[in-house]
């Protein structure tokens, strides 16, 4: 990254985190370094050590995260079974679409580009994750 990315990054962070004001304003701040400085180390690492491994390598990530999202909806949200039975084609497609699309087939491509490119060539692409979100967002058949 050039010094210009490096400072449009953190004018990023500024603009979510907001000015900061004195108590816990700098926590989220900290979550965003940490979150971004350990993310940035994982692909780093994955690109290094899983080059010819990327299937499994997605399907490690799957099974490893399934029990723990588990856990937090267990804690976080209540009536299971009753939202499980009653949940329409159309909200079950969404739930396809995120578990399929949004991870396996996006990490596939993600790691596809590790592969075959150095990391300062595809990181500035993880940018463009919220401007797609914020599309898709904008897209979505539900938006009023």
């Amino acid at each position: 990254m050039s010094l210009v990315d490096t400072w449009l990054a953190i004018l990023g962070i500024a603009v979510v985190v907001g000015v900061p004001k004195p108590g816990n304003a700098y926590v989220g701040l900290i979550c965003i370094l940490v979150d971004t400085a350990s993310w940035g180390l994982g692909q780093a690492l994955i690109r290094v050590h899983s080059r010819d491994a990327i299937w499994q390598l997605v399907g490690a990530m799957s099974l490893l995260a399934a029990p723990q999202l588990l856990a937090v909806s267990l804690i976080v949200e209540s009536d299971h079974i009753t939202l499980l039975q009653t949940g329409s084609a159309y909200e079950w497609s969404g739930v396809l679409l995120l578990g399929v699309g949004s991870f396996v087939l996006a990490y596939l491509l993600w790691y596809g580009l590790l592969k075959r490119n150095r990391m300062d060539q595809v990181a500035p692409f993880a940018l463009l994750m919220p401007l797609v979100g914020m599309f898709n967002g904008w897209c979505s058949p539900t938006r009023r």
